[in-house]
């Protein structure tokens, strides 16, 4: 995969209260967050990095991923929000995804979802589900 050449493993996240990645260059096209604890992520954490193709966010300690956290990532072509014991995802977090191929959500503690499919408006390009 030729996002794996620009692809970073977490370098520049803080691993505080909630997650900060502003020191992960611009140019990055792959992120990996994965086990740093973090417990709260916010709109402003991915703020600055529009050029991403893959964002995985796996075995952290996320309840909830709040309405506009992943807006400036348009270009998403792969996401994974596995093994984070999300409990809660706000109506509309996916807007503004329509890049995005492949979602996966498995392993997580989400009991339930707006329904008609309000969570997944807006992933017209939508081929993989994992949950």
């Amino acid at each position: 995969v030729a996002a794996v050449a620009s692809h970073v493993a977490a370098q520049g996240c803080s691993k505080v209260s909630f997650l900060d990645c502003s020191d992960v260059p611009h140019s990055a096209q792959g992120l990996v967050v994965e086990h740093m604890g973090t417990v709260k992520v916010t709109p402003a954490a991915f703020a600055n990095l529009s050029n991403q193709w893959i964002l995985t966010i796996t075995n952290n300690r996320i309840k909830t991923i709040p309405i506009g956290t992943f807006d400036s990532q348009s270009g998403l072509t792969e996401m994974s929000l596995r093994k984070n014991g999300i409990v809660n995802l706000e109506r509309g977090v996916f807007r503004n995804m329509s890049n995005l191929r492949e979602l996966y959500l498995d392993d997580n503690e989400i009991s339930s979802l707006p329904a008609n499919g309000e969570m997944f408006e807006g992933l017209t390009g939508l081929t993989t589900l994992e949950n």
